[in-house]
């Protein structure tokens, strides 16, 4: 059975201290969901960390009023002066309709950071995400760049360049990995085809030489 969506305004209200938050949403349902699975992860910031600090079983969680997608911000807005969300409870922001940069802090990009350490994904879970964005069901299964993304993506990756930390890292991930046949096949193909500028070439000379000049064994 198809799950229901629900646009309009939502609150959660905070039951010792009467403080409540009102949002909006397309699908309301999916929402609620989205607060409750980053209370659990302990989210630094925004609403959510509210409900992580304040434990969200405290929380009541109601649908205020279903409205069309369209007008869901003017009716938050509506309530949120009702309930007086923004200087009596939750809410940041005054007006729902205009939208807010938020400043990201060294604290803030700390504790964003260590949430998303402690998230540990199953072998499961894994398994799960490979299926559903493998194959056929990847976003690139049977399409190539075009030679203008291919350029840009040249162009955005010059002057870049790779800490040691993040190469022994990806060399680390890459040891052991097993490879098919076809795998190896498209790579050797891929080698073989391949053409090199002639600045790339001198480069690739360059660093031959190099190699061969400090590996070398002095004359006895």
């Amino acid at each position: 059975m198809r799950r229901e969506i629900i646009s309009g305004v939502y609150c959660w209200l905070h039951r010792p201290s009467g403080r409540c938050y009102v949002g909006s949403s397309r699908d309301i349902l999916s929402r609620k969901s989205g607060h409750r699975s980053d209370s659990q992860k302990k989210w630094p910031v925004g609403f959510c960390s509210h409900l992580a600090k304040l434990e969200i079983d405290s929380f009541d969680f109601e649908i205020l009023e279903r409205c069309a997608p369209e007008v869901r911000l003017e009716r938050e807005k509506v309530w949120m002066v009702f309930f007086q969300s923004v200087k009596n409870g939750f809410n940041v922001k005054k007006d729902p309709t205009v939208g807010l940069k938020y400043v990201t802090t060294e604290e803030i990009s700390r504790k964003l950071s260590e949430a998303r350490k402690r998230r540990v994904t199953t072998e499961e879970t894994r398994a799960k995400l490979r299926v559903a964005h493998g194959g056929k069901n990847h976003h690139m299964f049977g399409k190539q760049h075009s030679e203008e993304t291919r350029r840009k993506i040249a162009v955005a990756h010059i002057g870049k360049k790779v800490s040691l930390e993040s190469r022994l890292k990806m060399s680390k991930v890459q040891k052991g990995r097993p490879r098919t046949a076809s795998q190896m096949e498209a790579i050797l193909l891929s080698n073989r085809t391949r053409k090199y500028s002639q600045a790339t070439i001198a480069k690739m000379r360059q660093s031959s030489r190099a190699r061969f000049q400090k590996n070398q064994l002095p004359l006895l």
